[in-house]
Protein backbone atom coordinates (compact mmCIF):
# COMPACT_ATOMS: atom_id res chain seq x y z
CA UNK A 1 0.00 0.00 0.00
CA UNK A 2 1.08 3.54 -0.51
CA UNK A 3 -0.35 7.53 -0.81
CA UNK A 4 2.01 9.97 -2.42
CA UNK A 5 1.45 13.70 -2.22
CA UNK A 6 3.12 16.03 -4.29
CA UNK A 7 3.27 19.54 -4.63
CA UNK A 8 4.73 21.64 -7.36
CA UNK A 9 5.67 25.46 -7.60
CA UNK A 10 7.54 27.28 -10.19
CA UNK A 11 10.22 29.79 -8.28
CA UNK A 12 11.93 30.92 -11.69
CA UNK A 13 10.99 29.81 -15.26
CA UNK A 14 13.85 27.18 -15.23
CA UNK A 15 13.67 26.16 -11.36
CA UNK A 16 10.68 24.47 -9.96
CA UNK A 17 10.60 23.43 -6.28
CA UNK A 18 8.46 20.69 -4.50
CA UNK A 19 7.51 19.53 -1.07
CA UNK A 20 6.65 15.45 -1.10
CA UNK A 21 5.13 12.90 1.34
CA UNK A 22 4.83 9.41 1.15
CA UNK A 23 3.63 7.01 3.57
CA UNK A 24 3.68 3.02 1.99
CA UNK A 25 3.49 -0.60 4.20
CA UNK A 26 4.02 -3.77 2.37
CA UNK A 27 2.48 -7.06 3.69
CA UNK A 28 2.28 -10.79 2.50
CA UNK A 29 -1.42 -10.71 2.22
CA UNK A 30 -3.85 -8.35 2.66
CA UNK A 31 -5.23 -9.36 5.86
CA UNK A 32 -1.75 -8.75 7.56
CA UNK A 33 -1.45 -5.00 6.16
CA UNK A 34 -2.22 -2.98 9.38
CA UNK A 35 -2.87 0.54 9.53
CA UNK A 36 -0.25 1.11 12.37
CA UNK A 37 2.81 -0.51 10.18
CA UNK A 38 2.52 2.76 7.33
CA UNK A 39 5.75 4.53 7.77
CA UNK A 40 5.55 8.12 6.93
CA UNK A 41 8.21 9.69 4.47
CA UNK A 42 8.93 13.53 3.36
CA UNK A 43 10.86 15.96 1.25
CA UNK A 44 11.82 18.46 -0.37
CA UNK A 45 13.21 19.28 -3.83
CA UNK A 46 14.34 21.19 -6.54
CA UNK A 47 14.09 20.24 -10.83
CA UNK A 48 16.36 22.17 -12.39
CA UNK A 49 15.31 22.77 -16.44
CA UNK A 50 17.22 23.81 -19.11
CA UNK A 51 18.85 22.01 -22.35
CA UNK A 52 18.38 18.44 -22.02
CA UNK A 53 17.04 16.04 -18.86
CA UNK A 54 16.00 18.17 -15.87
CA UNK A 55 18.53 17.86 -13.21
CA UNK A 56 16.97 16.59 -10.04
CA UNK A 57 17.57 17.36 -6.56
CA UNK A 58 15.67 15.34 -3.69
CA UNK A 59 16.09 15.36 0.30
CA UNK A 60 14.16 13.15 1.79
CA UNK A 61 13.76 11.86 5.45
CA UNK A 62 11.80 8.61 6.61
CA UNK A 63 12.22 6.59 10.18
CA UNK A 64 14.54 4.65 8.18
CA UNK A 65 17.33 8.66 7.75
CA UNK A 66 17.86 11.10 5.69
CA UNK A 67 18.48 10.30 1.65
CA UNK A 68 19.61 12.59 -0.58
CA UNK A 69 19.51 12.41 -4.61
CA UNK A 70 21.41 13.99 -7.01
CA UNK A 71 20.30 12.96 -10.78
CA UNK A 72 18.59 13.29 -14.07
CA UNK A 73 16.25 11.29 -13.44
CA UNK A 74 12.76 12.36 -11.92
CA UNK A 75 10.36 10.22 -9.93
CA UNK A 76 7.15 11.79 -11.49
CA UNK A 77 6.66 13.31 -15.09
CA UNK A 78 6.80 17.47 -15.47
CA UNK A 79 4.01 16.59 -18.60
CA UNK A 80 -0.05 16.08 -17.82
CA UNK A 81 -1.06 12.35 -18.76
CA UNK A 82 -3.47 14.09 -20.91
CA UNK A 83 -1.20 15.52 -22.50
CA UNK A 84 0.92 12.22 -23.59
Amino acid sequence: MLISLDYRYPITNRVQGFIFGDWGSVAQEWSKLRLADVDPAFGIGLNLFGVGPPMVLHLAYSPEGYQVYIGRETVFSNESRRLR
